[in-house]
């Protein structure tokens, strides 16, 4: 690999950080044949419940180089979203801390953006496209193959210093970059508290969930009426859930971040049980027109409290 490209690399981390993300890894665009075959495997067993979206396109979800043509490298970076705001004591109901805030698939696409107008003052126009949870990409796999984390137990990419609070998002490039980053090893060792902190079981394998057991599936992506069976475990979350996360012991002592997009507004955290059975359509939104919540709707979302009072 050329000099320069080794420099460019160094560079692009740089102006990464510099724009606000927390850490950055590059690789080179390849087929990636072990997360392909247990995703099939998943898969085949079921384990999508109702996410029917996830068996197309497996191809281009596990080779970049089909999702954009002439693609070189992968570019991976995070984000860390956790907040020490915390929903009142009065809340009951609970909001899954990363859709607290604003909705950061529009604030990661501009930050992506930004950060390609700063590369391309150094590199001139190349090709490219950004993500973030917005298309078929394998985020988890292309953040641990960069050195950015590991895959833990609860399935999710688990930072040394963010803990699992992070977004993950990509720019696929042209650009023929170093890949010096190697895959992070595994620190989760022997501990278990996030498959003993779901009260559904739906970690049925360290890495691995059942989503037709878990309750952020249930909150967020299942649109018909939550199972009788189910409502006794949603432990009153009715948008996502933070079980597992809450007990890692990366998750315990974390950094603030000083971008308070992702922090929730007054109004959300001093909602009340009461206010939150008693929510009119106009309040739902104004809480969340800047949240991806809405995309949940007000009817759904009164339905999940429904759900879990009953």
């Amino acid at each position: 690999m050329p000099a320069e490209s080794f420099e460019l690399s160094g560079r692009i981390k740089q102006l990464a950080l510099e724009t606000g993300f927390a850490a950055c890894g590059i690789n080179t665009v390849k087929h990636l044949e072990n997360p392909d075959r247990i995703f099939r495997q998943w898969l085949a067993e079921n384990r999508h419940a109702g996410m029917s979206y996830l068996e197309k396109n497996i191809e281009k979800r596990m080779n970049p180089a089909l999702l954009h043509e002439g693609a070189a490298s992968v570019i991976s970076l995070l984000y860390p979203y956790y907040s020490e705001k915390q929903q009142h004591p009065d809340s009951w109901y609970k909001i899954a801390r990363f859709a607290r805030g604003a909705d950061y698939h529009i604030v990661l696409k501009e930050k992506l953006h930004s950060l390609i107008e700063r590369i391309t003052e150094i590199t001139g126009e190349f090709s490219y496209r950004v993500f973030t949870d917005s298309a078929p990409v394998a985020e988890k796999s292309w953040a641990a193959l960069s050195g950015l984390g590991w895959i833990g137990k609860n399935s999710l990419l688990i930072t040394k210093k963010h803990g699992s609070f992070v977004f993950i998002c990509e720019i696929i490039c042209n650009l023929k970059l170093s890949t010096n980053d190697t895959e992070s090893a595994n620190f989760c060792g022997n501990c278990t508290k996030c498959i003993e902190a779901c009260p559904t079981q739906a970690i049925y394998e360290a890495g691995k969930i059942d989503a037709g057991r878990c309750i952020a599936y249930h909150t967020i992506e299942y649109k018909d009426e939550i199972p009788d069976s189910f409502k006794p475990f949603l432990n009153r979350n009715i948008y996502g859930c933070d079980m597992c996360q809450d007990v890692c012991p990366y998750n315990q002592k974390l950094p603030v971040n000083p971008d308070n997009w992702f922090d929730p507004s007054s109004a959300l955290l001093n909602m009340t049980r009461e206010d939150w059975e008693n929510m009119s359509p106009e309040n739902f939104r104004f809480l969340f027109r800047n949240s991806g919540i809405s995309r949940l709707t007000y009817t759904g979302l009164m339905n999940k409290i429904r759900s879990v009072t009953e």
